[in-house]
């Protein structure tokens, strides 16, 4: 089994020894990774192997090295046409942190209609589409994050009207076509592609 998570737009995947490896990937051979080693070498690859005897317990011991965090958020759709916004430069999707006494769905609709400027109640989540894991260093609590991202397919029973949440760094937000969106999020961090590339591959 491969497990993968992602430092911006890197990938790093936990496998097992003795699989067959892309070969422009840097290979890290341990059972014990650790964080420090992880960064820097990123910083000298497009994506990083951590070759390891057993992925789960490689992996439960580098998310021992952070404080763990949990979020969702989705992807949204009405009338052939998804969701995309702007935040801090980069295409993105709405997603935020889980709230005290939410579930999981009902805190992936919450976001987007927060941070898109929808109606609650004209969101409705219709089902599952991936996980996702991705680590930062977050300095307004000085410390190593790992989170995990719930992210739901949603659709919308409204008008095309939205309202970027500035405050949260977004500029824009815009309804566009489900067939241009892999080119829309290309340039998107890793966690987004893979969202995007899941969602346009499962009938939802």
């Amino acid at each position: 089994m491969e497990l993968t998570l992602f430092s911006e737009y890197k990938g790093i995947h936990f496998v097992r020894n003795g699989q067959t490896l892309e070969p422009f990937f840097s290979k890290y051979v341990t059972d014990e990774p650790s964080r420090q080693e992880v960064v820097e070498r990123l910083k000298e690859c497009e994506g990083l192997y951590i070759i390891c005897s057993d992925p789960q317990k490689a992996f439960r011991y580098f998310a021992s090295q952070f404080a763990e965090v949990e979020a969702a958020g989705g992807v949204v759709e009405m009338n052939g046409h998804i969701l995309a916004m702007r935040r801090n430069g980069r295409w993105d999707l709405p997603k935020g942190h889980l709230e005290e006494g939410e579930s999981i769905e009902q805190c992936a609709a919450r976001e987007v209609a927060e941070e898109c400027g929808l109606e609650l109640e004209r969101i409705s989540v219709t089902g599952h589409i991936t996980d996702t894991l991705h680590f930062y260093y977050f300095p307004r609590t000085a410390r190593w994050e790992l989170k995990t991202t719930h992210w739901y397919a949603m659709t919308y029973q409204g008008d095309y009207s939205t309202t970027p949440q500035t405050e949260e760094g977004i500029t824009e937000v815009e309804w566009i076509e489900r067939t241009d969106a892999d080119e829309r999020f290309a340039d998107s961090f890793g966690t987004i592609r893979t969202v995007i590339d899941n969602y346009q591959h499962q009938t939802i």
